[in-house]
């Protein structure tokens, strides 16, 4: 019975002190070129869109979709400020929020957006951790 309950308190306290950041279940709604909804960026694998994981690591912000091995990585020093709205690159999210990252890469303005959640509270926290991690707001 000691060893059982032993065990149990032992994966509670593992499962609190897990990274929040990591693994967040998620939509990948394309990236734009600009504010142009229509121009999408092609290089890299950020055609296509999809369903995946999306983590926030060392590099960036990582994102890998079902059935690929190679993730979407936007690094941190190349992230210039988020936005959000309900709809992005044509895609319409469901009413859920969609945050949007913008970035620069080859002197070109990129938008990418993110479905993770229709909880606000929740996407705010994701929003404020990558405004630190990106260096856009002060810790």
């Amino acid at each position: 019975m000691f060893i059982r309950v032993h065990l149990w308190f032992q994966i509670l306290l593992l499962k609190m002190t897990e990274n929040p950041w990591h693994k967040q279940r998620a939509h990948y709604a394309g990236t734009s070129v600009g504010e142009k909804w229509w121009k999408r960026y092609r290089t890299g694998g950020f055609l296509a869109r999809g369903l995946g994981e999306m983590q926030l690591t060392e590099e960036g912000i990582w994102f890998l979709r079902k059935l690929t091995k190679k993730p979407l990585i936007v690094p941190w020093e190349k992230i210039r400020k988020l936005s959000y709205g309900t709809w992005h690159a044509g895609q319409w999210a469901g009413g859920a929020p969609v945050l949007k990252v913008h970035w620069e890469e080859e002197g070109r303005e990129l938008i990418s957006g993110y479905v993770l959640t229709k909880d606000n509270e929740k996407l705010a926290r994701w929003a404020l951790e990558i405004e630190k991690r990106a260096g856009i707001r002060e810790p």
